[in-house]
């Protein structure tokens, strides 16, 4: 059973479902992943009171906040960035790491290579940088794909920043598929916390390349299959101008990306067998000696 709790906002606290749905279903584990505290203390406590083992997924780094609940936040903890795996070591939180499991048959696409795609125009992924870059290159067309449900505020905020830029449009939320991809010359990846999104790896696997902020996260996503920049305005309008620009760089960081994606640490059951060594570890961990 795995409780993901990024909607927040729109969706029901997780939590309070978790005591029927684990009368219903008799997991042998409860994996919690991108919770805020409240909602995941409260399903602590109860696989506590109910003895079913726990794992704290973490997958961005606000997700340590978590990491003080008493008596202990999780029977185990994984993360998916080694960035991340240090951040947990750090705060003596024993932490495994496992890269994400992404499939990327279902957003493959030969793509035009036209715009600059961003996933996810929120603040803390960067929006703001997106409509400085929009604005010192008008000629480049950029594209916003909604991923989690824009809040009412979040929406009018972007639809007042598209009728500033012209050369900017909203894709609204939709299932990933191939059109993800489609005309996306490179992804755009400024985001404001330490995080290891699917999206790059979704690109690569399409001999996309991104550029990211300097996170440990997101350098250790994108490796050399893109680019690494500081948090500097002209630093990201002059990347995203070459990669516009320079077919030669461009076509280096497009080989690049699709070396990437073919990293071993990214093989499926590699991933697989990660995890359950942590599922198996922390349903011991409950059993005792």
């Amino acid at each position: 059973m795995v409780i993901d709790d990024l909607e927040t906002w729109t969706s029901p606290f997780p939590h309070n479902a978790l005591p029927s749905a684990i009368a219903r279903f008799r997991p042998d584990v409860v994996v919690g992943s991108s919770m805020i505290r409240f909602s995941w203390r409260r399903a602590r406590e109860h696989c506590l009171t109910v003895s079913v083992p726990t794992v704290l997924y973490i997958r961005e780094i606000t997700s340590h906040t978590l990491l003080d609940i008493e008596p202990d936040p999780a029977d185990a903890v994984v993360a998916n960035a080694r960035s991340l795996v240090a951040e947990a070591e750090a705060a003596d939180c024993a932490c495994a790491f496992v890269p994400s499991l992404v499939d990327t048959t279902a957003t493959s696409v030969e793509p035009t290579r036209e715009v600059a795609l961003l996933v996810n125009p929120i603040e803390s992924h960067g929006i703001e940088r997106l409509w400085e870059m929009a604005a010192a290159l008008p000629d480049v067309p950029f594209v916003l794909q909604e991923s989690w449900e824009l809040r009412p505020d979040q929406l009018t905020a972007v639809e007042n920043g598209l009728a500033d830029h012209p050369n900017v449009v909203l894709r609204r939320r939709r299932r990933p598929g191939p059109e993800l991809y489609a005309d996306a010359r490179v992804l755009v990846v400024p985001h404001r916390i330490d995080n290891r999104p699917r999206v790059v790896v979704e690109a690569q696997a399409n001999a996309i390349p991104s550029l990211v902020s300097d996170f440990g996260g997101l350098r250790e996503a994108v490796g050399s299959g893109g680019m690494v920049l500081p948090d500097d305005t002209e630093a990201w309008v002059d990347a995203v101008r070459t990669v516009f620009t320079d077919a030669g760089i461009y076509q280096v960081l497009q080989t690049a990306a699709r070396t990437e994606a073919q990293r071993p640490e990214l093989d499926e059951s590699s991933i697989v067998d990660g995890f359950i060594e942590v599922v198996d570890a922390a349903i011991a961990s409950m059993a005792g000696p």
